[in-house]
């Protein structure tokens, strides 16, 4: 019942954050599903650029931390109620398996993001390559197989303010 009334009341706080222009919301906080599923930050550091921060746990069990600057491109949609823009990104990764090798990189995710001027919720979705530059792995282990390339998709909500 606590849990309840605590998220009903940050509902209601971060209802009363949210401006009448959408591009005004300067740091979101959610969860992405996908590769990592888990929470997620984003702060603006200009209004045509922010940053990104995920983590959250792959399908092989691999905690993963991922983070990115981006820019936005073009607005497909620019109303003073909605604004969805294109974004393009440059950023690294660190993926880390409980019984495996650690291994990291360069991403480069292309994607789209809803901001909505009257409710304090953005939606986002992007598709990212990905470059494998380094793996870390016990002597012990048996090598895997190398994916040098590869894309990750993620999906989300957060609460913008």
């Amino acid at each position: 019942m606590r849990l309840i009334t605590i998220s009903i009341a940050l509902l209601c706080m971060s209802t009363l954050a949210a401006s009448a222009d959408p591009a005004d919301k300067s740091v979101g906080i959610g969860v992405g599903v996908g590769i990592a599923t888990g929470p997620n930050l984003q702060v603006m550091t200009s209004r045509y650029s922010h940053v990104d921060v995920g983590m959250g746990y792959q399908l092989d069990d691999r905690l993963r931390v991922q983070a990115d600057h981006d820019w936005r491109l073009v607005s497909f949609v620019s109303t003073p109620s909605v604004h969805i823009p294109l974004y393009l990104g440059l950023g690294a990764y660190v993926s880390d398996q409980r019984f495996g090798p650690t291994d990291g990189g360069l991403r480069m995710p292309l994607g789209v993001q809803a901001d909505f001027a009257h409710a304090p919720i953005q939606l986002f979705s992007e598709l990212a390559p990905e470059l494998a530059v380094f793996q870390i792995q016990d002597r012990t282990m048996t090598a895997p197989p190398p994916e040098v390339l590869a894309v990750t998709g993620l999906v989300g909500v957060r609460a913008g303010f």
